[in-house]
């Protein structure tokens, strides 16, 4: 059985207690952990805030408190912080669904399983804007990220995709010995529905979507 490690730590610099403001009609941690459930995923909240835990504990889910320390820095650090603690099988697929992006569709997370048999992780992208698109801004000044032809048009560029907090999936063996998601040999699930919540407008978006 696959295990879901659903991260939710207490502090947020720009939207104070993100993860259990309300999606709809329910806390944002919660869309993850149904998702998890539904598909039969055995399901742990690794969350540093007694208040995010409480909501938790109302489903029928794994919620562990753990120090703050455990959640500084990416989080990654949960993921391995439950390998550590938790008796987990060598060879369990492992997702890390990050509480942040709560759009999933069920057909995404079975194609990825099936796509470990053959990688090390899988990752899930979404389709981003092209590189000569993307500025700096110094200032108010623009300038651009690479030196390339800013006036090339989209269909004539290779397409450029950005990870999405939405899946993440290796096996306990691989992140026990990486320490990461990220290893040579990774390869894509898109997933174009995919929204990260990691600003007000993004929370907005994802409101208007949820409806």
């Amino acid at each position: 059985m696959p295990t879901a490690i659903i991260p939710a730590r207490g502090g947020s610099v720009e939207i104070p207690k993100k993860n259990i403001r309300k999606l709809g009609r329910k806390p944002l941690v919660v869309w993850s952990i149904e998702f998890a459930l539904n598909m039969g995923f055995r399901t742990i909240i690794n969350t540093d805030d007694s208040g995010i835990a409480e909501v938790c504990e109302g489903f029928e889910c794994e919620v562990y408190e753990r120090p703050e320390d455990v959640h500084q820095g990416h989080a990654i650090n949960p993921v391995l912080d439950c390998i550590d603690f938790l008796s987990i099988a060598e060879d369990e697929p492992i997702f890390l669904m990050l509480p942040t992006a709560p759009f999933r569709r069920e057909a995404d997370y079975h194609q990825a399983i099936q796509k470990l048999e053959h990688s090390p992780a899988v990752i899930g992208v979404t389709l981003s804007k092209p590189l000569h698109s993307l500025r700096y801004m110094v200032g108010e000044e623009l300038q651009p990220i690479i030196d390339c032809n800013v006036n090339s048009q989209r269909q004539d560029v290779a397409p450029l995709y950005e990870v999405t907090g939405s899946l993440f999936l290796s096996t306990t063996r691989s992140l026990f010995f990486n320490k990461t998601f990220h290893v040579p040999g990774a390869v894509a699930q898109v997933m174009p529905w995919s929204v990260d919540i990691n600003s007000w407008d993004d929370l907005e978006l994802a409101r208007k979507l949820a409806g």
